[in-house]
């Protein structure tokens, strides 16, 4: 596979002969992707974007692609360590990506916007009687900025739909593996009653592992960065003991959950994708992004 999306590290090839197939082959395209190695805790906002592109593409293959058995639309997907990059081909009539009026989108009926909206790059490309879509959705992240601005409108939009703190817990997590490219990541939360750190999310960590994780304030990790009450990147355990922690491995950045003087609760991130280093930057901008998660949490208390 030869893209602007860098060295192809895996690939795969799928034909997909009717639109009734088209949700079937998609599940198969994420399984797949889910499956390789890097790939496994994949951020759920990048999966939606992925499933939004293929089933927009996909559809108007056979609208307007003139797809059917003998002649099926075709995927093909590739995996780099910074970007997953998707082809989707039809013998379709040629049509212009960003068709310059707007009638002329509504007509070819492409759901071209969406397509665009959901991916980092795409580009059309006619070869003979095929037409073949490339979308690159990137898996390095946007500008901190940017990243921060989108996570206070997506807690604010939860704030308002009166989620669940589980619900708010398990999208912030998402949100910081996919901002910082990481494998895995997890949220601990201090229980008032016995003054403990429990784990109410994470990111590749079994659920059964997850609910068994229990620190106390000044314990391991991230006890440590809770009672300090400031962010640190861990290149090497300081202890030994540390490493009986079934939950972290180093390096890893851990941020405190930090309104005003109180330290709600600690977010903790490792293994970022493709071997890449965690640096002293994301040490700042974890900080900032759990900050954000400390005072929506305080919010959602109010809400009561």
């Amino acid at each position: 596979m030869s893209l602007r999306g860098g060295t192809t590290k895996q690939s795969l090839d799928i034909d997909v002969t009717s639109a009734p197939k088209i949700s079937s082959q998609i599940k198969k395209v994420l399984r797949w992707i889910g499956a390789q190695r890097g790939y496994q805790y994949l951020s759920p906002l990048v999966s939606q974007d992925l499933r939004i592109a293929l089933q927009e593409s996909l559809t108007n293959a056979f609208q307007h692609g003139r797809c059917y058995q003998q002649r099926p639309a075709r995927i093909k997907i590739g995996l780099t360590a910074k970007k997953i990059i998707l082809e989707v081909s039809d013998a379709g009539p040629p049509y212009l990506l960003r068709p310059k009026t707007t009638t002329a989108l509504i007509e070819h009926g492409r759901g071209l916007g969406l397509i665009l909206q959901a991916m980092d790059y795409c580009e059309l490309k006619r070869r003979g009687q095929v037409n073949t879509l490339i979308m690159i959705k990137s898996l390095v992240p946007k500008k901190n900025i940017d990243l921060f601005v989108e996570l206070t409108e997506r807690l604010n939009q939860m704030l308002r739909e009166r989620r669940s703190m589980a619900d708010l817990y398990q999208f912030f997590l998402s949100f910081v593996g996919y901002a910082f490219n990481v494998n895995r990541a997890s949220l601990m939360i201090l229980e008032p009653k016995n003054q403990q750190l429990k784990m109410v999310a994470s990111l590749g960590h079994k659920p059964k592992t997850m609910q068994k994780i229990v620190v106390k304030p000044g314990e391991g990790i991230a006890g440590r960065v809770f009672l300090k009450g400031k962010a640190e990147l861990m290149r090497h355990t300081p202890n030994p003991r540390y490493q009986s922690e079934a939950s972290l491995s180093v390096p890893i950045v851990a941020s405190p959950l930090k309104i005003g003087e109180a330290t709600l609760g600690v977010v903790n991130i490792t293994d970022r994708r493709g071997g890449m280093a965690l640096r002293s930057e994301d040490i700042k901008w974890l900080y900032v992004m759990a900050s954000q998660l400390a005072a929506v949490i305080k919010i959602r208390e109010l809400l009561k």
